[in-house]
Protein backbone atom coordinates (compact mmCIF):
# COMPACT_ATOMS: atom_id res chain seq x y z
CA UNK A 1 0.00 0.00 0.00
CA UNK A 2 1.56 3.16 -1.01
CA UNK A 3 1.69 5.62 1.68
CA UNK A 4 -0.70 8.39 0.47
CA UNK A 5 -3.26 6.15 0.50
CA UNK A 6 -2.63 4.60 3.71
CA UNK A 7 -2.95 8.34 5.51
CA UNK A 8 -6.33 8.54 3.40
CA UNK A 9 -7.31 5.85 4.91
CA UNK A 10 -6.67 7.13 8.17
CA UNK A 11 -7.91 10.16 7.86
CA UNK A 12 -11.63 8.24 7.12
CA UNK A 13 -11.44 6.67 9.98
CA UNK A 14 -11.27 9.75 11.99
CA UNK A 15 -14.55 10.58 10.36
CA UNK A 16 -16.01 7.35 10.90
CA UNK A 17 -15.23 7.35 14.99
CA UNK A 18 -16.53 10.92 15.27
CA UNK A 19 -19.65 10.10 13.68
CA UNK A 20 -19.91 6.50 15.67
CA UNK A 21 -18.95 8.57 18.68
CA UNK A 22 -21.80 10.89 18.27
CA UNK A 23 -24.28 8.21 17.73
CA UNK A 24 -23.18 6.33 20.57
CA UNK A 25 -24.45 9.81 22.44
CA UNK A 26 -27.23 10.34 21.04
CA UNK A 27 -30.15 9.36 23.53
CA UNK A 28 -31.91 7.43 20.27
CA UNK A 29 -29.33 4.96 19.40
CA UNK A 30 -26.91 3.56 21.65
CA UNK A 31 -29.03 0.34 21.89
CA UNK A 32 -29.09 0.08 18.14
CA UNK A 33 -27.47 -3.23 16.57
CA UNK A 34 -26.39 -1.31 13.32
CA UNK A 35 -24.19 1.01 15.51
CA UNK A 36 -23.14 -2.05 17.07
CA UNK A 37 -22.05 -3.89 13.95
CA UNK A 38 -20.71 -0.47 12.44
CA UNK A 39 -18.26 -0.31 16.01
CA UNK A 40 -17.13 -3.41 15.46
CA UNK A 41 -16.43 -3.25 11.96
CA UNK A 42 -14.64 0.19 12.82
CA UNK A 43 -12.35 -1.53 15.16
CA UNK A 44 -11.65 -4.38 12.76
CA UNK A 45 -10.94 -1.91 10.19
CA UNK A 46 -8.35 -0.34 12.67
CA UNK A 47 -6.43 -3.41 13.40
CA UNK A 48 -6.19 -4.35 9.22
CA UNK A 49 -4.63 -0.70 8.91
CA UNK A 50 -2.47 -1.42 11.81
CA UNK A 51 -1.37 -4.37 10.29
CA UNK A 52 -0.90 -2.70 6.50
CA UNK A 53 1.48 0.07 8.31
CA UNK A 54 4.09 -2.91 9.14
CA UNK A 55 4.42 -2.64 4.88
CA UNK A 56 4.73 0.51 4.12
CA UNK A 57 7.42 1.98 2.87
CA UNK A 58 7.73 5.68 5.01
CA UNK A 59 10.66 6.56 7.28
CA UNK A 60 10.03 4.88 10.80
CA UNK A 61 9.16 7.92 12.93
CA UNK A 62 5.88 8.72 10.44
CA UNK A 63 4.94 5.19 10.89
CA UNK A 64 5.37 5.99 14.63
CA UNK A 65 2.84 8.34 13.95
CA UNK A 66 0.70 6.70 12.32
CA UNK A 67 0.69 4.03 15.27
CA UNK A 68 0.14 6.89 17.67
CA UNK A 69 -3.01 7.99 15.73
CA UNK A 70 -4.41 4.48 15.02
CA UNK A 71 -4.41 3.71 18.85
CA UNK A 72 -6.03 7.04 19.51
CA UNK A 73 -8.71 5.84 17.74
CA UNK A 74 -8.77 2.53 18.59
CA UNK A 75 -8.98 4.01 22.14
CA UNK A 76 -11.98 6.31 21.67
CA UNK A 77 -14.06 3.27 19.97
CA UNK A 78 -13.13 1.64 22.94
CA UNK A 79 -14.43 4.01 25.51
CA UNK A 80 -17.32 4.73 23.59
CA UNK A 81 -20.58 2.53 25.50
CA UNK A 82 -21.26 -1.17 24.37
CA UNK A 83 -24.97 -1.91 24.59
CA UNK A 84 -25.68 -4.80 26.48
CA UNK A 85 -28.47 -6.46 24.57
CA UNK A 86 -28.34 -4.56 21.24
CA UNK A 87 -31.90 -4.48 19.36
CA UNK A 88 -32.69 -3.70 15.71
CA UNK A 89 -34.53 -0.94 16.40
CA UNK A 90 -36.16 -1.05 12.88
CA UNK A 91 -37.37 -4.51 13.55
CA UNK A 92 -38.53 -3.55 17.18
CA UNK A 93 -40.83 -1.16 15.88
CA UNK A 94 -38.51 1.39 17.94
CA UNK A 95 -36.07 3.18 15.23
CA UNK A 96 -37.54 6.82 15.21
CA UNK A 97 -35.15 7.53 12.52
CA UNK A 98 -35.94 4.87 10.11
CA UNK A 99 -34.72 4.28 6.69
CA UNK A 100 -33.36 7.99 6.63
CA UNK A 101 -30.54 7.24 9.27
CA UNK A 102 -27.33 9.21 7.81
CA UNK A 103 -24.87 9.67 10.42
CA UNK A 104 -24.91 5.31 11.07
CA UNK A 105 -25.61 4.82 7.30
CA UNK A 106 -22.74 7.01 6.53
CA UNK A 107 -20.59 6.08 9.01
CA UNK A 108 -20.61 2.30 7.37
CA UNK A 109 -20.50 3.78 3.71
CA UNK A 110 -17.46 5.48 4.20
CA UNK A 111 -15.60 2.65 5.55
CA UNK A 112 -16.72 0.87 2.51
CA UNK A 113 -15.25 3.80 0.55
CA UNK A 114 -11.91 4.00 2.42
CA UNK A 115 -11.37 0.32 3.04
CA UNK A 116 -11.03 -0.37 -1.36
Amino acid sequence: MEAKKFHNQLRGYKIVVALLQSESEDDLCPRCIGLDGAMTKAKKGLKRLKLDLQGLSVPEDEKERFVVQIDQLTQQLESLPEAEDPTCMKTAGLCKIGSECFPLDGAIAMMKQITT
